[in-house]
């Protein structure tokens, strides 16, 4: 009998441990966020450098591409951004003095090229070569701002006008219309 019930006990401790790992619920790697190019990201200080990219439009200008995103409660400019490959001019609104200020408290603000934000501010890339960076490569650039100080040089990636971090098609904005129940039609 004694043996019996240490079988019994034994199973059931096994029962419970399968049962508590059925329940274990792990984060999913979807969750976590991600670049949806292949974009360069880091952090100067309290700045996030998020989507930075190099891209050429078929007039051979080059642009860098980027969002800044500043969580101090200060407001910061970029000054500079520097490269050997280049240099880079910024233009368009919120340009004071050449550089470009960053709101605080997490206000974004989008660099890009001319024909998709006529109104913002642009940063054009002006390479040392008479060509434009090549698709594929990289260009070795720092970026400076008044407050947060300089960040390690970081290779950006060049890529395609038509591959940027831009949704290709409109985002929904209505809700989905859940299927009907067995038995119903559409329009009950």
């Amino acid at each position: 009998m004694s043996q019996r019930r240490v079988v019994v006990g034994i199973a059931g401790v096994v029962a419970t441990l399968l049962l508590a790992a059925c329940g274990f619920d792990s984060p999913a790697v979807t969750n976590h966020e991600h670049n949806s190019a292949q974009a360069q990201e880091f952090t100067v200080g309290p700045i996030s450098v998020r989507d930075a990219y190099i891209t050429t439009l078929p007039s051979a200008t080059s642009y860098l591409v980027v969002s800044l995103v500043n969580d101090s409660p200060q407001a910061d400019s970029l000054t500079t951004v520097t490269s050997p490959n280049g240099t880079v001019s910024f233009s368009g609104s919120g340009i004071f003095g050449g550089a470009l200020t960053v709101p605080p408290k997490g206000v974004p603000v989008v660099v890009n090229q001319p024909l998709l934000a006529p109104q913002g501010p642009t940063a054009t890339f002006t390479p040392t070569s008479t060509k434009p960076p090549q698709l594929g490569t990289y260009v070795p650039m720092q970026f400076s701002f008044s407050g947060a100080g300089s960040s390690a040089t970081v290779p950006v990636p060049v890529i395609p006008a038509n591959e940027t971090t831009q949704p290709t098609a409109a985002v929904p904005q209505t809700q989905a219309t859940p299927p009907p129940e067995p038995g119903q039609s559409a329009s009950d």
